[in-house]
């Protein structure tokens, strides 16, 4: 069971930020703003993660994650059509990283505005 509203912020995510740690940018407040108006787009992400660990992967792609649920909203579905922006996948999972303690899981790269201590660039 996924606890989505210890997750629905709002969290400041500044320079010490555990979640991004780097500056605060526009597109983070943009996803908080969306995380907590659609909180059944991080139930999924976590669903679709954990299925996917179950099934023996030990690396994933976020984005990979992102437009499985695209494709069950849209398609499978269609009742809901989640509007994910692109930016927004690397949030889904850091997010995710770092609820489930697993840091490795999804490769983080640096973001546009983003410090990149600690963080390969690729």
């Amino acid at each position: 069971m996924v606890n989505t509203e210890r997750n629905l912020g709002p969290r400041p995510l500044h320079t010490n930020s555990t979640l991004f740690d780097g500056i605060v940018l526009q597109y983070e407040l943009d996803f908080w703003e969306y995380h907590k108006a659609n909180p059944a787009v991080y139930k999924l992400f976590c669903r679709f993660a954990d299925e996917a660990i179950k099934k023996g992967h030990t690396k994933l792609s976020a984005k990979l994650i992102v437009n499985r649920i695209r494709w069950e909203s849209y398609i499978e579905t269609s009742t809901v059509d989640y509007k994910i922006n692109d930016r927004w996948h690397s949030y889904y999972g850091r997010l995710w990283m770092l609820d489930k303690n697993m840091p490795n899981f999804f490769e983080k790269r640096v973001m546009n505005g983003e410090f990149s201590e600690g963080i390969e660039e690729n």
